[in-house]
């Protein structure tokens, strides 16, 4: 079945749940399937270590200096880390070194059980790839390209084909059951991790320039990819998760990515159905009895306080009673006092509202007159203002018919003065006339001829 797959930009829900520092250096991890324990390789030992509620707590230490390289099976009840170039089984449950495979003739780098846990595949810096069988501790097959050094590897289900990734810028495919390398692909850059998802249907591999490859699967001559330039440094590790939806990487420019996975279309995993996580968490026995003793001493300390409690109720209940009969008494004298208060004012009320109505209709009374004897005097002030009017009116008839007969009276008077004037000058004239006729007859006989 041909396949192709994608990675998306990093997941954005990754959250820390637990941290502590260590003085020293982890040069692997790796993480038991129950998720409850956890394998470091320091410098000095290898060990394994609870992970709790609140802690990382060292439980079993191995003398195995500087592990680079640890894996628990599939199952769990076992283990496997490199001590060099020797890889030491060890029981999970017990701690027995069940077997010591011997081999190698490098350092081992890189260590991947098979699915049923009965073999192991391995390979080292000598450019060996040996698969082993865990029950009987040998060596069952093999494959050895000595002109190259093998940095990590990884398995198809059925163990039959395994890729491994070498210095040399090369992916190889390998048969161990034929001691064969089916082909070898370059691919112009230091690989330094690859991973194959658990379906077998998507490979995955991390360069020395910290980018992440989505192989075309399955490889060909060519090596198809579509890169993915992710961290700044080479990476270091790369892990696909149980359900093939995620792919983390890690390198060492110390960044941790996780990236979703889907096909070319862009369709990430499908669930059948919902899987279930354990809801178990691991505490240790001191911290289980220090929590019973603090559990028990906050329980005398509850018992304690609501006893104290309930007698502090029983006193505010009794004083509260006591209160309650004081402010009753006290409530029913004010009651009583007020209601005589009331029927005082209601007496004063209907008193005064008695003696207001008397007023006012003293006052609607007196009122009545005051408009009554404002009609009368306003009515002789008319009369008297009225006749003051008609003897006015008559004065004024009286006036205007002496003015007007002053008027024809000093009109004649004018005109008769004015004709006694025309006629006292017009004989002025004549008589003047006469006498410039008499003293200058020739003149006038002149004036006579020329008129």
């Amino acid at each position: 079945m041909r396949t192709s797959q994608s990675l998306s930009h990093p997941l954005s829900r990754i959250s820390l749940d637990l941290h502590k520092e260590f003085p020293e250096e982890a040069y692997s991890v790796a993480l038991h399937p129950s998720g409850l324990f956890v394998l470091v390789g320091f410098s000095e030992k290898l060990r394994l270590m609870s992970l709790l509620i609140n802690d990382i707590r060292p439980y079993k230490e191995f003398l195995i200096r500087g592990c680079r390289e640890c894996s628990f099976s599939h199952g769990g009840h076992l283990f496997a880390a490199a001590n060099t170039n020797l890889i030491q089984i060890f029981s999970t449950f017990s701690f027995e070194n069940t077997a010591n495979l011997k081999g190698h003739n490098g350092k081992v780098r890189c260590i991947k059980w098979s699915q049923d846990d009965t073999q192991i595949v391995s390979c080292s810096m000598d450019g060996a790839v040996y698969e082993w069988g865990v029950l009987s501790g040998r060596r069952e097959n093999e494959c050895v390209v000595k002109s190259c050094s093998y940095t990590c590897l990884t398995l198809t289900p059925d163990l039959r084909t395994t890729f491994v990734v070498s210095t040399d810028s090369t992916l190889s495919e390998m048969i161990l059951t034929d001691s064969t390398v089916v082909r070898s692909v370059p691919t112009g850059d230091v690989l330094t991790e690859v991973v194959l998802s658990g379906s077998g249907r998507m490979l995955f591999a991390g360069s020395s320039s910290g980018s992440v490859r989505s192989l075309k699967f399955p490889l060909n001559e060519a090596g198809e990819f579509t890169e993915h330039q992710t961290h700044s440094a080479p990476i270091t590790r790369m892990r696909i998760s149980y359900d093939d939806s995620c792919l983390f990487s890690v390198a060492k420019d110390g960044s941790l990515f996780c990236h979703r996975v889907s096909d070319k279309d862009g369709r990430g995993y499908r669930k059948d159905k919902d899987t279930p996580f354990a809801e178990e968490v691991l505490v240790t026995k001191s911290d289980m009895e220090e929590l019973n003793s603090e559990l028990s001493e906050y329980k005398n300390k509850v018992g304690e306080l609501r006893s104290e409690n309930d007698y502090q109720l029983r006193l505010k209940d009794m004083n509260y009673g006591e209160k309650m009969k004081e402010m009753r008494d006290s409530h029913a004298h004010e009651m009583e006092k007020l209601r005589t208060q009331y029927e005082t004012l209601r007496t004063d009320r209907e008193r005064e509202q008695a003696d207001y109505e008397a007023r006012l209709g003293k006052m609607d009374e007196d009122h009545s007159a005051t408009l009554q004897d404002m009609d009368d005097s306003n009515n002789k002030k008319l009369m008297t203002e009225y006749e003051k009017y008609q003897e006015l009116q008559a004065r004024s008839l009286k006036l205007q018919e002496e003015y007007e007969k002053r008027i024809e009276e000093m009109e004649e008077a004018r005109e008769k003065a004015l004709q006694e004037v025309t006629d006292h000058y017009e004989t002025k004239l004549e008589e003047r006339d006469r006498q410039r006729e008499q003293s200058n007859p020739l003149s006038l006989a002149n004036l006579s001829g020329v008129r």
